[in-house]
């Protein structure tokens, strides 16, 4: 991720609960972003490239990052990770446990974000999941995380940052609620 994105990933963003409701959150991808994501590529659990699923949302996570945990967790509490594509990604400067995370392969970044989820008591299958790894184009794209990318109409909205709402997030995922 470039310098930019490191640093809002860093800070985070945290919606308040009785915040903003989904329409004012979810907003339309910037267009540079927007023809990338039709070509982006990514690793599956096996090692190999596929592209961006525009059949459900799609849910970019770091292993390092609190919100991201935290959004995984309200996700698991309320059922609703079956419904997003969940995206692990970690940048050249990500640190896991205080030491860099010298992530190369798609082997390493799973085991540590499989760590992760089983400290934070998230079930996730693991080969169902997908990877952005610091060379891949795709995670150079990625502004922030939490960040849920939805498909609908032909083009990407986002919701960045942690939202501890459940009923946004059933909304956003079940299509209940569209950007005018």
């Amino acid at each position: 991720m470039n310098a930019h994105a490191a640093r809002v990933l860093h800070s985070g963003r945290m919606i308040v609960r009785g915040g903003p409701k989904l329409s004012t959150l979810l907003q339309p991808v910037r267009a540079k972003l927007q023809s990338e994501l039709w070509q982006a590529r990514l690793h599956n659990a096996s090692g190999h490239m596929t592209t961006l699923p525009t059949d459900r949302p799609v849910l970019i996570v770091a292993s390092w990052c609190a919100f991201c945990h935290q959004t995984l967790q309200l996700l698991s509490q309320h059922d609703l990770l079956n419904k997003v594509q969940v995206v692990v990604a970690l940048d050249d400067g990500s640190e896991v446990g205080g030491k860099p995370a010298n992530v190369k392969t798609v082997k390493d970044e799973e085991t540590i974000f499989e760590r992760e989820m089983r400290e934070l008591h998230v079930t996730l299958p693991t080969n169902e999941l997908l990877y952005s790894l610091p060379t891949d184009s795709f995670d150079h794209d990625v502004s922030a995380v939490p960040l849920l990318l939805v498909h609908r109409d032909g083009k990407w909205q986002e919701l960045k940052g942690y939202v501890p709402d459940a009923d946004v997030w059933r909304q956003a995922l079940d299509g209940t609620s569209q950007v005018r």
